[in-house]
């Protein structure tokens, strides 16, 4: 346990490091790198880099965790598209609409090492039935609702401007991007079906189109074309924007950092790393650290019933307080190298 501490210990101390390398390495997709190492891409070839599950990886083994990944020339793979794990999604919609929605019924996620990812872990028929059921359920909650996440006055601005800000504001927000002209026809006619029992009835039926669509269920990555006109591809401010959201704070982009992606604030490294600083000033980001830092020493299995059990006659402390003690003592450890470590 002491071992373990002194390594979660360097993994506090380097955590500023570690996100501002992985958020300011550049590289295009598909592209190659040089032969000369000390060269380093051009303004405007950014990529954000990790973002895999709910939190970074760390490279390297042993001492500082961070000496092995150098920001240079990187060769930058094809990219995948990333379905977000029960805890992304649960506080995705939570952000978005403001629905509490409990996962707990989902499918266990995938893992890479020790960290919860779905980028290698293709829906199930089981999982695609999941995400049906609780686009439903949602959806139903957020009826009751509406003006808690459009603002919007039905009344007064009428039905059908109402329901197209929705997709111009909300659907754009799931998706993380601008939605496309055939997108707002189709779910305007989604809408118009609903609308036939009510306003509110076309919003939710909206609401079911968009949690269901792999724009929201996946973190997707399409690029535009790289400026050195190569046939490779870099991430588009909106994607980089995700790409920064979800590995540090675990949920979509919030109104200032997509904000930013609309005035190309994040083509460029100094941007890049500006958002990131404000994102790791949040808040938020203690709890993204704080999961990181959990799945690392898999402490999250404690959590988890019956899979780690002790004779209780030999072990008669071992109980549900003792489990959550042993979790908020990880939990307080990363919040005190973060609030008051040197």
């Amino acid at each position: 346990m002491q071992h373990c501490g002194r390594y979660i210990g360097r993994l506090v101390a380097a955590w500023p490091t570690l996100a501002l390398v992985l958020v300011a390495c550049g590289g295009t997709v598909g592209s190659r790198a040089d032969d000369d190492p000390a060269e380093e891409p051009g303004e405007g070839e950014e990529s954000a880099g990790g973002g895999e599950g709910d939190g970074p990886s760390a490279g390297g083994a042993g001492g500082n965790p961070v000496t092995s990944l150098a920001c240079r020339r990187p060769q930058v793979g094809p990219s995948r598209w990333r379905r977000l794990t029960a805890t992304q999604y649960q506080a995705t919609v939570k952000d978005l609409l403001g629905v509490a929605f409990d996962t707990k019924t989902f499918l266990l996620d995938g893992k890479t090492g020790p960290f919860g990812t779905n980028a290698d872990n293709a829906a199930q028929p089981l999982e695609v039935k999941k995400y049906h059921d609780a686009a439903e359920s949602i959806a139903g909650l957020a009826r009751q609702n509406v003006r808690g996440f459009l603002d919007c006055d039905a009344k007064a601005a009428g039905d059908d401007v109402c329901a197209g800000r929705f997709v111009d504001t909300v659907a754009a927000r799931a998706w993380r991007r601008p939605v496309t002209a055939d997108e707002r026809k189709a779910l305007l006619a989604v809408f118009a079906v609903g609308k036939e029992q009510s306003y509110e009835d076309g919003i939710r039926l909206m609401v079911e189109a968009v949690l269901q669509a792999p724009s929201f269920l996946y973190v997707v990555e399409v690029g535009e074309p790289s400026p050195q006109k190569d046939g490779s591809r870099r991430l588009t401010g909106y994607e980089i924007a995700a790409r920064l959201s979800y590995l540090l704070w675990g949920t979509m982009p919030d109104a200032e950092l997509v904000q930013a992606a609309r005035d190309a604030r994040l083509a460029t490294r100094d941007g890049v790393r500006e958002a990131a600083k404000r994102l790791m000033e949040s808040e938020r980001f203690l709890f993204a650290a704080q999961s990181f830092h959990r799945q690392l020493v898999d402490a999250d299995v404690i959590a988890r019933g019956g899979l780690v059990t002790k004779d209780a006659a030999r072990y008669p402390q071992w109980n549900d307080a003792l489990k959550a003690a042993m979790l908020r003592e990880v939990d307080a450890y990363v919040a005190h190298g973060f609030s008051q470590a040197d």
